[in-house]
């Protein structure tokens, strides 16, 4: 239960973090990056990498709280249970805000200035965004914050270890995506 509502709760402070990397990153766009032959530019590689710490961050810390309060069983089972908790928790919260930009809201000025920059890419076919901004991603912020749990159940730098493979994880995934969709 908390696990879910932490992440869904925090995602308001990780979205304002990513716009602060993206506005301080704007600049290194225009310089062209060979990244495992994707050849992005170095201002998204570098977002892409603080959206993948931030995101990773915003779904463990409170599970890192939870187990050094002993608020949670320092088990496998109990730490992979809650870290998919909590990457359903922020996959919800995430398509809850891809929801809305689809219904239109940002023909509001409100929703507009609330919503910038979450439309998905045209032309892409519906079961391919079913897909890929459905199902690919549950599993991904599941198995990330798994990862990230299950290194806090273990101690403080076990859980810097955890974030930090998470992280690499969903940096993989992000970039395989902008890449496939570029």
């Amino acid at each position: 239960g908390s696990a879910l509502k932490m992440s869904a709760i925090l995602i308001p402070f990780v979205i304002v973090a990513e716009l602060g990397a993206i506005a301080f990153l704007f600049v290194l766009d225009s310089v062209s990056l060979n990244v495992f032959g994707t050849n992005q530019s170095l201002g998204i590689v570098l977002v892409l990498g603080v959206v993948a710490v931030v995101e990773e961050l915003g779904k463990s810390l409170h599970l890192y709280a939870g187990y050094a309060h002993a608020r949670y069983e320092r088990t496998l089972r109990s730490a992979v249970g809650l870290g998919a908790l909590s990457g359903l928790g922020f996959f919800l919260a995430e398509k809850g805000l891809l929801i809305a930009r689809l219904s239109d809201l940002e023909s509001l000025p409100i929703g507009n200035a609330a919503l910038r920059g979450a439309t998905p890419p045209a032309g892409v076919p519906l079961w391919a965004v079913a897909l890929l901004f459905l199902f690919a991603p549950l599993v991904l912020h599941a198995v990330t914050a798994a990862i990230s749990s299950v290194g806090a159940s273990r101690g403080r730098w076990a859980y810097v270890a955890g974030v930090a493979l998470a992280a690499v994880v969903h940096f993989g995934y992000n970039l395989t995506v902008v890449s496939a969709l570029a």
